[in-house]
């Protein structure tokens, strides 16, 4: 159970890196175009 949680607790880590390393930045990039769009308009 233990160990369960301990490869589940790392996985999680990784996968939460890759989220906030890929998804993050991407998702900043849209919000700062749609403030740009929404104050051209």
């Amino acid at each position: 159970m233990v160990a369960l949680f301990r490869v589940n607790g790392m996985w999680g880590s990784t996968v939460a890196s890759t989220v906030s390393g890929k998804l993050i930045p991407r998702l900043f990039s849209l919000i700062s175009e749609g403030k740009a769009k929404g104050s051209a308009n």
